[in-house]
């Protein structure tokens, strides 16, 4: 008996070595397993963070305007615009601001040019540039609903320059020299430009920072 009671108990030993050395083992390949899944989620949370977002999303209405140093999510593709047509061409209905907006590839030089028609006016043709800048949350007059307001989201920037010729132009014109505009894709698909208010027909001094929404045009326009 005592022979059998040795081996009986040797098997016992041996079965429990084994046990652990196979927990051990599981154990290892779940950590394992663990990490190459933490890597993977931190790779596509990241992929996520980069891409590109759409500007006009229906944000807070009573939102101020504001810069976010270092985003650019909602960079307008500026070549693409002008590659599918020969200018983008955005339209506001209006009696003291500009009716008609036009940008347009500078063929001359690297840059750009606005010619911008008001109502009851002769057209002006103005040099142009445009940059990528950190988000700027803006407050705007929709194009297409009069009155309402809403904000959106730009990082392309377009600044006006001076006149292409050297003819005589309107003060009112002139004065826009300096300003800056904004380019964003807005939720029909399309892409708009926000330049200031220069109708000024606002009720109160808290809605002069407030700017104008003009919508793109269709191909025919």
């Amino acid at each position: 008996m005592a022979p059998l009671a040795v081996l009986i108990l040797g098997l016992g030993i041996i079965g429990g070595y084994f046990y652990v050395a196979q927990q051990q083992t599981k154990r290892g390949m779940t950590e394992s397993q663990q990490s190459a899944i933490k890597k993977v989620t931190s790779k596509q949370h990241a992929s996520k963070s980069s891409a590109v977002k759409p500007s006009d999303m229906g944000e807070s209405r009573e939102r101020s305007s504001q810069s976010t140093a270092g985003s650019q999510d909602y960079v307008v593709d500026v070549a693409k615009l002008l590659r599918e047509r020969s200018g983008a061409v955005f339209t506001r209905q209006g009696v003291n601001a500009p009716t008609r907006i036009e940008l347009q590839a500078d063929p001359q030089t690297a840059n750009y040019r606005l010619t911008i028609q008001y109502q009851h006016a002769d057209a002006v043709t103005m040099k142009a540039t445009i940059r990528n800048v950190a988000t700027k949350t803006i407050k705007v007059f929709s194009a297409d609903a009069a009155g309402q307001t809403r904000t959106v989201k730009c990082n392309t920037e377009i600044k006006v320059g001076s006149f292409t010729d050297e003819g005589s132009h309107s003060q009112t014109a002139a004065n826009m020299i300096g300003d800056k505009f904004y380019l964003f894709y807005n939720a029909h698909g399309t892409v708009s430009l926000v330049t200031p208010n220069y109708a000024g027909n606002v009720e109160t001094k808290a809605n002069t920072a407030i700017m104008n929404e003009y919508a793109q045009a269709s191909a025919a326009e």
